[in-house]
């Protein structure tokens, strides 16, 4: 099976848990565009592990979220049974066996690309805080109520801020499948 090194950073919506550091396991000295592919294999796997476990909590939020509002549609529900229905969306989502093994699929990196994979890794990690932060704003089912849904309290999450050390690595490594997210 061929693997693909693509930085899949698009699913990178994150678990909520600041101060993130983010390490493949590689050496933060070697060039990017130098890794072996045992090392492109290690990165790919160190990224695919870093987003499913960014992208958790926030998912289950969101899974949460959207019970409560497809239980709103009962006019007679009273908040509390709206909670309960988040909460319920909530914990089966959050249950370990809800979890599904990530397969990643990853183009090897350019050659060309001089950026460090420490370079990487600070992209990775500060992207993570940024998303932590973009999201944050996604309310706990204890928090949500009718009177939320109607009046529009809710927040929309804002965009993700581009990192510098994201601009950077792109600078470095044109060639590399990292979007803006």
């Amino acid at each position: 099976m061929k693997r693909r090194f693509t930085f899949a950073l698009t699913a990178l919506l994150g678990a909520a848990c600041g101060g993130d550091t983010f390490d493949t396991g590689v050496d933060e000295g070697k060039s990017v565009g130098s890794v072996s592919p045992d090392e492109a294999s290690r990165i790919c796997e160190a990224i695919a592990g870093y987003t499913r476990d960014k992208l958790r909590e926030p998912s289950c939020r969101l899974a949460g979220i959207a019970a409560f509002t497809v239980a709103a549609l009962n006019p007679t529900a009273a908040d509390a049974e709206l909670q309960g229905a988040c909460r319920k969306a909530y914990d089966d989502c959050s249950a370990p066996e809800a979890t599904a093994p990530m397969s990643p699929s990853c183009n090897p990196p350019p050659g060309s690309c001089t950026a460090t994979v420490g370079e990487l890794e600070a992209c990775v990690g500060d992207l993570g805080q940024e998303v932590d932060k973009a999201l944050d704003v996604l309310p706990a089912c204890n928090a949500l109520s009718r009177a939320s849904l109607r009046g529009g309290d809710m927040q929309r999450p804002p965009a993700v801020a581009d990192p510098a050390s994201c601009q950077s690595f792109r600078t470095k490594c044109p060639g590399a499948a990292l979007p803006r997210l």
